[in-house]
């Protein structure tokens, strides 16, 4: 099987079984190891998170907040 029969099986899977092929995939590529700075970054917001949940949304809002503004008639010009 080559890559286009691949990518053609695959997308023919439901949207749950192509997100878990995506992680794997992802995870597989095993990618640099972050910078110490990119740790303290990580570490900064992780800590404003946690100290200030409501501040934040989950991606679950965040993302109907986005598909919301997309629909909207004015992001269509």
């Amino acid at each position: 099987m080559n890559k286009t029969e691949v990518q053609r099986d695959a997308l023919r899977l439901p949207p749950e079984d192509r997100l878990e092929i995506a992680e794997a995939l992802y995870r597989s590529l095993d990618p640099e190891p972050l910078a110490d700075w990119q740790k303290d970054k990580l570490d900064e917001r992780l800590a404003a998170a946690d100290a200030h949940p409501e501040r934040f949304s989950t991606w679950d809002e965040a993302k109907a907040r986005i598909e919301s503004k997309i629909a909207s008639p004015s992001h269509r010009r």
